[in-house]
């Protein structure tokens, strides 16, 4: 056994040693040795654990790989807490709400742990109502978060760079990286949110096996895959990314050394989602597994020298060596690649839709981005009676998983609502009360867009044909609909009813005063009444309200 442990021990620096208990028995008594062999496992003069399986090379390398990596992932977790407890004198020393600039965001935002900033404008209403609770919560979070304010108006870069739309806007923001809150505009809520971005992500160190156990109680499990020479930065680079992470379905978090969990380099992150069939790797497995929308060079390209020798296209062997380099920076092993691949793959196959999961699910804002040309199946569910449903709605996006969730070009996403829950809201939007669950509506955020029912006027069935049959119709009537092609057979729902698609919490204001302007000047009777509030309609759900209309209508 020796002779296989040395080398291994030279790479982790841990070190075998043997105790006789007959020549000190003091010291074995002082730590509880009952029986032999015994086998512990220490670090920095403290036991952490025993060892109680096979008698093994195999199974003993297993363990102390294991109990190895939860010891440097344990001190890479307090290694970056202390970092973010650094600023200029103390941490968090504020207080207040404090004003932040271009010219002084990244000093002050660098050099502790998260800070809440608020994005504000002079000139909205819904800001300056907001500011006396964020300016409580700036004094409540006193030596634990530092709270700041921009003035969006004036610092147009620092807006345009967190894609900010509307005001009030709150992101968290951790060594520049950001995270929106979507909750109530609430100083109970605030101080909820602020308190759970305080308190780090356990990381559970698993095997391979027990990992292809337990991820079936996760929605979405992801894991650090190690090896005997992942760094600490690497570490860090991975607990500083969960601490970023918008929570959405991302309910397990998990560490490995074992050699089984993952073929190709370490370090690696594996992302497991429910009812996804596969598990998703960054970086891929090796070159030939990676994107196909990465260079692939084409048939080499030759000329002859005079002296009658080949050689390779200059221009060819250039594109090559960036491709090499954009690659690697692609796939480089830091934080900001580690939160888009993760985020990017953050719900389950059918998710529940909450109000802090709602503009990403229903208005396809991914990451800050534009809104997507979007069909959601919604599912209205009583969930104390719902697994057939839900399990109509698994298969229908199983079917579509292969073709990458697109149908006619559009996307497809399906999501189930707690309709006893949100039973007002699910009677207003969806026309059905918590007697007549389940029911199933097809939505088209983007065009703000509801279908109810069947050509025939009854409510759509829950079944999967007939939820096929109205997807391809409406997803078809997506694609085509600009150029005036198909109409379809399924109609949506009135326009008033698809205004209240739009009803938020928190009310909110168009970005910049334009639509103002342009809401005076046809402001003129009822005309301009209803520009007017067709476009007030849209700024909230874009800007602010993020269809946070879902906590807005929760029954007590």
């Amino acid at each position: 056994m020796a002779a296989t442990v040395a080398p291994w021990r030279k790479s982790k620096q841990v070190y075998v040693a043997k105790v006789d208990c007959v020549d000190n028995e003091a010291l074995c008594r002082r730590h509880e040795v009952e029986g032999f062999p015994t086998l512990y496992l220490f670090h920095e003069g403290h036991r952490k654990g025993e060892y109680k399986g096979d008698r093994t090379t195999k199974a003993l390398l297993e363990y102390v790989t294991t109990a190895t990596a939860k010891i440097e992932v344990n001190a890479a977790k307090a290694a970056a807490q202390a970092a973010d407890s650094v600023l200029n004198d103390s941490p968090h020393e504020y207080g207040r709400v404090v004003e932040l600039t271009g010219d002084n965001f990244e000093e002050m935002t660098s050099k502790s742990g998260p800070w809440l900033v608020m994005f504000y404008a002079a000139w909205s209403k819904q800001s300056q109502a907001f500011l006396p609770i964020y300016e409580t919560v700036g004094r409540k979070l006193a030596g634990k978060m530092n709270v700041g304010r921009i003035n969006a108006d004036v610092e147009v870069d620092l807006a345009n760079r967190f894609f900010v739309r509307g005001y009030p806007t709150i992101k968290l923001v951790r060594r520049g990286i950001s995270r929106d809150y979507r909750g109530p505009r609430t100083q109970d809520a605030l101080l909820e949110f602020s308190h759970a971005a305080l308190i780090p992500r356990p990381v559970q160190m698993v095997t391979a096996a027990e990992f292809h156990r337990m991820r079936a109680e996760h929605d979405v499990a992801v894991v650090l895959a190690m090896d005997a020479h992942t760094t600490s930065e690497a570490m860090c680079a991975f607990l500083d990314a969960a601490d970023t992470w918008s929570v959405g379905g991302t309910t397990g978090l998990f560490a490995s050394a074992d050699p089984g969990i993952t073929p190709g380099e370490r370090p690696a992150i594996l992302v497991a989602r429910r009812g996804f069939p596969e598990t998703d790797r960054f970086p891929p497995v090796a070159p030939a597994d990676r994107p196909a929308d990465e260079y692939k060079p084409g048939p080499q390209k030759a000329f002859v020298l005079p002296d009658g020798e080949d050689a390779v296209d200059e221009l060819e062997q250039e594109a090559r060596e960036r491709a090499k380099r954009e690659q690697a920076q692609r796939f480089a092993f830091t934080v900001s690649r580690i939160v888009e691949f993760v985020r990017a793959r953050r719900y389950p196959l059918v998710p529940e839709l909450t109000a802090a999961n709602a503009l990403e699910l229903m208005d396809g804002v991914d990451l800050d981005g534009p809104r997507a040309r979007r069909v959601v199946v919604v599912g209205v569910l009583d969930p104390a009676h719902s697994d057939a449903e839900r399990d109509i709605l698994h298969r229908l996006a199983e079917s579509l998983v292969h073709q990458g969730l697109q149908m006619h070009g559009v996307d497809v996403r399906f999501v189930w609502l707690n309709g006893a829950q949100y039973a007002a809201y699910a009677q207003r939007m969806f026309d059905v009360t918590p007697a007549e669950l389940p029911r199933v509506a097809l939505a088209v955020p983007a065009k703000d867009m509801v279908y109810r029912t069947s050509p025939d006027g009854k409510p759509l069935a829950f079944k999967t044909a007939e939820i096929a049959k109205a997807l391809d119709d409406v997803a078809h009537q997506v694609a085509t609909r600009e150029r005036g092609q198909y109409r379809g057979t399924y109609v949506p729902g009135s326009r008033a009813q698809r205004g209240e698609w739009l009803v938020t919490m928190a009310g909110g204001d168009l970005v910049g005063p334009i639509a103002a302007v342009v809401v005076g000047v046809l402001g003129i009777g009822a005309i301009g009444w209803w520009v007017w509030r067709a476009t007030t309609e849209r700024s909230v759900s874009t800007a602010t309200g993020e269809y946070r209309h879902v906590a807005a209508h929760k029954d007590d």
